[in-house]
């Protein structure tokens, strides 16, 4: 809730769990009274993720919640425009490439997303979401990359030259 004359929120905590679960969410909209959010959850199967839809009162009671598309994949974005949802979907569709994902897919257990690419795209920044450590390079089976300095937590980075 917000004050104006005091220009402070007063917050509520209604849900506070682990990152692999429908909460760890983007997208949120409001529509027709109800509430509707896209779910990026990761980490280990099973992906507590999707589109949701319920109804606002009843946000903190997953078995209230209704599960109107599972993409498969982590996804994390999302609107809703004259009826219409529209939420992103990554996935590898050049033939070029796909040899090198799949590969990059097996070095970790958590999701891999690219970050970034030279403006060249000869060189990609890839990395896994995982609440795990990082993997050695040595470990990888992989030639030709680096492993960019990481926490215990948060996304670790491999550069790979496709």
């Amino acid at each position: 809730m917000y004050d104006a004359k005091k220009d402070k929120w007063q917050w509520k905590v209604l849900v506070s769990t682990q990152s692999n679960t429908r909460y760890k969410a983007g997208g949120i909209s409001f529509v027709d009274g109800q509430i509707y959010w896209i779910s990026d959850a990761n980490g280990p199967e099973p992906h507590d993720r999707g589109i949701f839809r319920c109804n606002p009162a009843d946000i903190a009671l997953a078995e209230k919640d209704t599960l109107l598309f599972n993409p498969g994949v982590e996804s994390g974005c999302m609107i809703i425009q004259e009826g219409v949802i529209l939420a992103s979907r990554w996935q590898v569709i050049d033939p070029a490439v796909k040899g090198d994902f799949e590969s990059l897919a097996k070095v970790n257990d958590g999701d891999l997303f690219v970050a970034n690419r030279t403006d060249a795209d000869d060189v990609w920044l890839v990395g896994f979401q995982s609440p795990t450590c990082s993997i050695p390079m040595k470990d990888t089976g992989l030639s030709g990359q680096r492993t960019a300095p990481t926490s215990t937590r948060g996304p670790r980075f491999i550069s790979h030259r496709i």
